[in-house]
Formats: structure tokens, C-alpha cells, sequence
């Protein structure tokens, strides 16, 4: 996913969070969630849950790559909630399904060149090869 998307996807994630605490009545735990993924405390480049979730997320990508039983890998939600877990907030089983339909923009990517290779470099009419300009494939020596 593209750095963009990255980020608006930790917005969704968030505010899904503050959304489904809200909706369970535990508006003083959304705001904290809030919180901590939009304040940015003096001499922090970042706010202190986006550090933590990607710190998460590489402690789990760490533990993926260990032997042990195969089974699902951790996702960018479950180390979302592992984050607000270290900082006291516990989200309700509804969180993990409010992102199912989240899919980034899709940004129209202009051709480099539309043209075909070989309108590039036309055949000349008198080649004669098969297998396209260049030349003939020569049989090995035996």
C-alpha cells in the first residue's frame, strides 16, 4: 500500500475504534483512542500511537516469520489492538469487522509508452523471419 493509503487507513482504523467504543458507551476510552493517534507530544515526530503501532507491527511480522504452527498472520488491525491494549483501551469484537471493506483509491497510472515493441522498431517488408526481426534461429552444431 502506498504511504497515502498507509495513513488513511491507521485514520480509519482509528476512528472506527472511537466509533465502536462510543457506540458500546465508552466515549472517555474513543477519546483517548483519538487522542493518541492525533496529538503530537513536544519533541515527538509522531504521535505516540502511530510509534507504538508500527513498532506492533513489526514485532509481528517478526513473529510470523518464526517456525511454529502455521495459521492466520497478524494483521494491521490485531497489532491496532494490541497498541491500544498497552495503553488501556480493549476494543470490542465489532472493531474487527468494520474495516472489511476498506480498499485504497485506485490512482490511474499514465502508459510510458503505448506503443508495441515491435512499432518501435518496424520489420522491414523484405524480412522474412518467422519469429520476428532479428534474425533466424540457427539449429545447434551437432
Amino acid at each position: 500500500m502506498a504511504a497515502r493509503d498507509q495513513k488513511d487507513y491507521v485514520n480509519l482504523l482509528m476512528e472506527s475504534a472511537q466509533r465502536v467504543l462510543n457506540e458500546a458507551g465508552r466515549q472517555s476510552e474513543g477519546a483517548k483512542a483519538r487522542r493518541l493517534f492525533t496529538e503530537i507530544q513536544t519533541g515527538d515526530a509522531s504521535p505516540k500511537g502511530e510509534a507504538e503501532l508500527q513498532k506492533n507491527l513489526a514485532l509481528a511480522r517478526v513473529a510470523d516469520g518464526l517456525p511454529g504452527p502455521k495459521g492466520s498472520r497478524a494483521t494491521v488491525e490485531d497489532a491496532f489492538a494490541v497498541t491500544l491494549k498497552k495503553n488501556g483501551i480493549e476494543l470490542p469484537g465489532s472493531f474487527f469487522t468494520v474495516t472489511s471493506k476498506f480498499l485504497p483509491p485506485i490512482v490511474p497510472t499514465s502508459p510510458l509508452n503505448t506503443a508495441s515493441p515491435a512499432a518501435s522498431h518496424p520489420v522491414p517488408s523484405d524480412d522474412d523471419d518467422p519469429i520476428g526481426q532479428g534474425g533466424f534461429i540457427t539449429p545447434p552444431q551437432r
